[in-house]
């Protein structure tokens, strides 16, 4: 018997820049996403989030 696995927690997070596209849909500046914790930390160290 397996185990099924949880799905990842999301938080909300806000876009700080123009050229991002989060699941195919361009973002502008201000509009809230959800990301992983690993999703999040990536966009941060880009300045995306």
């Amino acid at each position: 018997m397996s185990e099924k696995k949880k799905p990842a927690e999301r938080k909300e997070y806000t876009v700080k820049v123009t050229t991002h596209v989060h699941m195919g849909q361009p973002c502008e500046k201000g509009d809230k996403i959800h990301l992983t914790e690993a999703q999040a930390k990536r966009l941060q160290e880009k300045g995306v989030i």
